[in-house]
């Protein structure tokens, strides 16, 4: 049999198509990237300790309650797990399996299940066939919590009082696009065939609790119909009492990535030395240093590297001689993680750190420039412009969800990235990095809090807090507390993204935003930082820092707002939008047409969006807050 294989890039196995996720290979199979614990290893199963493969970052290792952060494999290729050549050895392939399992005929229309581990060319079992080619069913099955699985086909033909013959089943269809002229029969008995025209979706029943379509239907025929406990990318099941709900398999929210984000920031007060913190990141110094900490937690020592030790270990190394102790010390405090008491996972809100650091007014880091534009903006109400010359943003995979992207809990999340038998074993997970250039500004929490008070804001947008505090809207995955302000300055981020893709060169997708709003409403705060962090080529090239200094970004911003001040679908947009629009109504005035931005630009999901509340209405121009 022939290896299979489909190449893409590091990133893309963080998001979208990390662990779980389904993604289809260059031959058109449609597979599922495998759990973590299959990752690293070589062609005979053995598992190989990854080299050069840790990433360093302190807040993320206690945030996430992690040993460390790995890169996925070197190269990324996706090869079929159950078909790899003995005597091989290499860590550059993530495993996947063939999923869904159910195929059907293009011929004869018959429907055959592989199994996952199948990587060979899949062909018709019907001996009687002309034809031996197959594609795999585009239906699957999936609940909240996380599971998944394929399409109960026999069951749901094999309804009523008639058991599963086990016979051959068959997809047919009678014209049409739509699920209403397919339909499912089988030829082993006298089950009638059965329409797919009501197995998607969800019903509300009496009691006002939710049941899908599809439980609903086998329910009937099975008694209570509940979720497999599919974990098809571990290749096991476990018991689940949730209701499954019928996808195709193309559907976004088959899968929803959860990945965690930090911006670098400095581990010690002392700033290392820009050059050495750049060899010292080098391949080989790298792996240099993580030997040393191996030997030494082998020895049962858990003290810091010291200079004498690094410089003993590399004595063949001439670099490290055109710096002090005292720099090679700071450095080593920065790059290796500190056994501190102070744990970023006990703040109330992670970003603290990185917002108060960003208001300073000069940051000469070698992984976080911070500067303050030499000529001033003076926009009212906006404070502490900065420009990010350069920053290094770590991307960690640390969980995912089905149906919908509601939060889940850290615990949760890394549970589905591993396979039950590995739970203990397992204490790391995947990420990458990438360097950018930013803009940071915040908004006057004084003027804001005054801005808020007035009855106009309160009359517009309480309707819409009472909907979140009631949970007919799903909650923000920035914060806990929102408020007028939270829409303010999240809308502004859009705006301005949006304006940006036409004075800097960076695409809209190249560029994204990071709130840095009060989590828990005791400390008014809000502030955005406007940044990219490509992973190809389009990395730092300077056009956006140029944009802080004075003119030029107030010649940005009027753009901006100005250009908010109609839409292509106005007044709808602007009078009607005011009632709701969007995912769970949960949008005032916004729209694709003015204001929304690709799910890989905005943080919140294109949530919590109302450029009225920046430029006003027609009927209360003094609303918005740039007025």
């Amino acid at each position: 049999m022939q290896i299979l294989e489909s190449k893409m890039r590091r990133a893309h196995l963080i998001t979208p198509f990390g662990v779980g996720a389904l993604s289809t290979m260059v031959n058109g199979v449609t597979v599922i990237t495998a759990s973590l614990d299959a990752w690293f290893h070589d062609f005979n199963g053995n598992y190989i300790e990854p080299q050069d493969m840790e990433i360093q970052d302190w807040r993320l290792h206690k945030q996430l309650h992690i040993s460390n952060l790995r890169l996925p494999p070197r190269g990324a290729d996706t090869v079929f797990r159950g078909n790899l050549r003995r005597g091989q050895v290499s860590t550059s392939f993530v495993p996947v399996l063939r999923f869904p399992r159910w195929n059907k005929c293009q011929f004869c229309n018959t429907l055959t299940q592989f199994p996952l581990s199948f990587s060979g060319e899949a062909s018709c079992q019907n001996l009687d066939c002309k034809s031996k080619s197959v594609f795999q069913v585009s239906i699957v099955v999936a609940c909240e919590n996380g599971h998944l699985d394929d399409f109960p086909w026999r069951k749901w033909v094999h309804r009523g009082d008639i058991p599963d013959c086990g016979g051959v089943l068959k997809q047919t269809s009678t014209g049409g696009g739509t699920l209403a002229s397919q339909w499912v029969s089988c030829t082993g008995c006298t089950a009638k065939k059965q329409n797919l025209q009501s197995i998607l979706g969800v019903q509300t029943l009496a009691d006002g609790s939710q049941k899908s379509n599809l439980s609903k239907k086998l329910s009937d025929s099975f008694g209570e119909y509940t979720c497999t406990g599919g974990r098809p990318w571990a290749n096991e099941f476990e018991s689940c009492s949730a209701y499954p709900v019928a996808l195709l398999r193309t559907s976004s929210n088959v899968y929803f990535p959860i990945v965690e984000s930090s911006i670098y920031i400095p581990q010690t007060n002392n700033f290392a030395n820009p050059s050495l913190l750049e060899l010292l990141n080098k391949p080989g110094w790298r792996i240099i240093l993580q030997t040393m900490t191996m030997t030494m937690r082998s020895m049962g020592l858990h003290g810091p590297v010291t200079p004498q030790l690094m410089r003993d270990q590399a004595a063949g190394q001439v670099e490290l001689r055109a710096f002090t102790d005292e720099e090679l010390e700071v450095a080593l405090q920065e790059l290796m993680p500190q056994d501190t008491t102070e744990s970023v996972s006990e703040e109330i809100d992670g970003r603290v750190s990185e917002f108060q650091l960003f208001c300073k007014e000069s940051v000469p880091h070698a992984f976080l420039k911070v500067a303050r534009p030499k000529n001033e903006a003076n926009i009212q109400g906006l404070i502490n412009l900065r420009r990010i010359d350069s920053l290094c943003e770590t991307r960690a995979l640390r969980g995912f969800t089905r149906i919908s992207s509601n939060p889940i809990s850290l615990e949760d999340g890394k549970r589905l990235l591993k396979s039950n038998r590995s739970q203990d074993r397992i204490n790391w997970l995947p990420a990458y990095q990438v360097r950018g250039e930013g803009i940071f500004f915040e908004l006057d929490p004084n003027l804001v809090k005054t801005w808020k008070e007035t009855n106009e804001v309160a009359a517009r947008i309480n309707p819409t807090l009472k909907r979140i505090s009631a949970g007919d809207i799903r909650p923000s995955n920035v914060t806990e507390f929102v408020d007028a302000g939270y829409f303010l300055i999240h809308t502004l981020s859009h705006l301005l993204i949006r304006q940006l893709v036409f004075d800097s060169g960076y695409g809209t997708a190249s560029l994204r935003e990071r709130l840095y709003v009060d989590r828990t409403g005791i400390t008014p705060r809000y502030g955005v930082l406007i940044y990219t962090a490509a992973g190809d080529s389009e990395g730092t090239m300077g056009g956006l820092v140029s944009l802080a200094e004075g003119d030029a970004f107030r010649m940005l911003f009027n753009n901006a707002i100005e250009a908010a001040r109609w839409c292509s679908t106005d007044p709808i947009c602007l009078e009607l939008g005011g009632k709701g629009q969007g995912p769970d109504l949960c949008n005032l005035a916004a729209c694709h047409a003015c204001a929304l931005l690709p799910e890989t630009s905005c943080e919140d999901m294109n949530k919590f969006l109302d450029r009225g509340l920046l430029i006003g209405t027609p009927d209360f121009p003094m609303l918005g807050y740039f007025n």
